[in-house]
């Protein structure tokens, strides 16, 4: 075995090599020549591919050097080199050498040649590190804080690391444990990072170009709203807003002013409990023709109730006698509403209800294909009397299930929206204790899909002590977790195409209830099993209840607690 004195002589060459993290500043520092980097790690390998042989791997001892670039939004780029370990087989042999000082306060970036969506072995890491998963096209897939494992030789690691997000990665970088936080970060600024790989003695630069973060900010439009839970725009008016108070009324915002008599109030037929009341409108495609205006709400027992109404479009004058119920469902406990309706680009009527309450779906409702709870409903409501249900719509022939079903498997599904471009559905379902998630649904889709509740909640199997089969089911396409991001309540968006932010679009927004914070999925290239790139746009204190468009794609948010209306804009 080497002597101490080698291992001495050794490390004295590698420190100055690997990226030192200064504590004071939070900064990437390197100090040596790409030269003298890789003449240390010459005398490395040999050292270590010579003495320890058969327990390191051959892929170890294959090291390169690479240049790797950090690109972060919030600072300009920094080049840096770090040590690659391109460990094929996921074993990272070898590592067993670090010493726990140099551990303390140096970064290594492990490259894969194959990519890989399992875990990946380290033996003897006797520190805490963070580890950030990258995927092959150098967007983050995952961080994670990982503590120390037994101490083993590498022919008996046992140690996995493994993202908690499912995905394809190829580089995984080690962070010394406590380095997000003195560089005054948060995880989620880190998965906001891009990698960029580059030989340094190549000419052949293979890099992975970054993609602008959009940088928005929110203008105040009104104030003085009561619990607003919605926002949307009349077709074929691009002159007024219409927002959804919980309490029964649509308001009217017209060339940024609140109107002060609503369109209609319903209040003193509305139901009052937190999750109760009215809870959204939808116009007709053609509501320049017909007028017909819908709305979703709970009634004073606590059902819900589909209604229609008839509106003048030139006066905007509702006709009261025009109320029309198309549709009741019975709630057996008084949350999980849903309540979302929307137009698709079929001109279908699409209506996401709840699964009836309480926790866990105790009565089985989002599984059950005879009961309309915790579904995506799709009706036909052209007709003057009541609905139709499509003939395409997938349970339309099954026995005992109802045919106005399109998917099912949804928990409290809190806004839904379609691309208004691409006619892609994106769904946003509120979790239970853990994970909340983002689903989507193509246009060219035949309905029938089942999101998983209360098999599965996100990713994972509910309850989570629990095995089970996710065969069958559509998993989300993006998941957040309580514990990581204080959020408890996902609020669905759209996919932005509007004018004003033009690097948003393509952008799928969405926000959390209870932490306020903003996020986009980078949905400009949707594939099947693909996870698209998650970044934060925003934090603020709001109790982000909606988020809506108005006839151009323009972005809008309301406040529940404040009671304001905020349109998204360039920052």
């Amino acid at each position: 075995m080497r002597s101490k004195q080698r291992i001495a002589r050794w490390w004295q060459s590698i420190l100055a090599s690997l990226i030192v993290l200064s504590a004071a500043t939070g900064m990437w520092l390197t100090t040596v020549a790409a030269e003298d980097l890789l003449q240390s790690l010459g005398e490395y390998h040999a050292d270590v591919c010579r003495d320890s042989a058969p327990l390191v791997t051959d892929p170890f001892c294959a090291l390169d050097v690479q240049k790797v670039q950090f690109e972060r939004p919030d600072r300009e780029a920094l080049w840096v080199n770090v040590l690659v370990a391109d460990s094929s087989d996921g074993r990272a042999a070898g590592y067993q050498f670090i010493h726990p000082d140099v551990m303390a306060r140096s970064a290594i970036l492990f490259v894969f040649e194959r990519e890989s969506t399992g875990a990946f072995h380290m033996c003897n890491v006797a520190a805490p590190i963070d580890i950030v998963w990258f995927r092959p096209d150098g967007r983050v897939l995952d961080v994670r804080h990982m503590e120390p494992g037994p101490a083993r030789p590498p022919a008996l690691c046992r140690q996995l690391y493994a993202p908690a997000t499912f995905g394809t990665y190829q580089y995984a970088l080690e962070l010394p444990s406590g380095f997000v936080e003195r560089a005054g970060l948060r995880v989620d600024d880190i998965k906001r990072w891009r990698l960029r790989v580059d030989p340094l003695f190549s000419d052949e630069r293979q890099t992975v170009a970054a993609q602008p973060v959009p940088n928005i900010r929110l203008t105040e439009v009104v104030s003085g709203l009561t619990q607003p839970v919605g926002v949307t725009y009349a077709p074929g008016d691009q002159e007024r807003l219409f927002v959804v108070e919980k309490v029964g009324r649509i308001r009217v915002v017209k060339d940024g002013r609140l109107e002060e008599a609503p369109l209609l109030d319903v209040g003193s037929s509305v139901s009052r409990g937190s999750e109760q009341g009215l809870l959204s409108v939808a116009f007709h495609p053609r509501f320049q023709e017909n007028g017909f205006m819908f709305i979703n709400l709970t009634n004073r027992a606590g059902n819900t109730e589909v209604v229609r109404y008839t509106v003048n479009p030139r006066t905007y004058r509702v006709d009261p006698e025009s109320r029309a119920e198309l549709l009741s469902i019975d709630q057996p406990a008084a949350n999980h509403n849903g309540g979302m309706m929307a137009f698709g680009p079929d001109g279908y009527l699409y209506i996401g209800t709840g699964d009836g309450g309480r926790a866990g779906d105790p009565w089985g409702n989002a599984q059950n294909l005879g009961t309309l709870l915790g579904k995506m409903l799709r009706i036909d409501v052209d007709g003057t009397d009541g609905y139709t249900v499509p003939s395409e719509n997938p349970f339309l022939s099954r026995s005992r299930a109802r045919g106005e079903i399109w998917a099912y498997g949804l928990r409290n599904p809190w806004r839904f929206s379609f691309d208004r471009q691409r006619g892609d559905l994106y769904i946003a379902d509120v979790g239970q204790r853990d994970w909340e998630e983002v689903n989507a649904q193509s246009r060219e889709s035949l309905g029938g899909e089942n999101y998983g509740w209360n098999i599965m909640e996100g990713r994972h199997c509910y309850p989570g002590n629990r095995a089970c089969d996710p065969q069958g089911l559509t998993l989300p396409i993006h998941e957040y977790g309580h514990r990581e991001t204080g959020g408890c309540s996902v609020t669905g968006g759209y996919v932005y195409r509007g004018r004003e932010v033009p690097a948003l679009n393509g952008w799928y927004v969405f926000g959390d209830y209870c932490n306020g914070r903003i996020w986009a999925l980078d949905v400009r290239e949707p594939g099947a099993g693909i996870e698209p790139r998650h970044i934060e746009l925003l934090q603020t204190s709001m109790r982000i209840s909606s988020f809506g468009e108005d006839a151009l794609g323009e972005l809008f948010v309301t406040d529940l607690s404040s009671g304001t209306l905020y349109k998204v804009q360039h920052h």
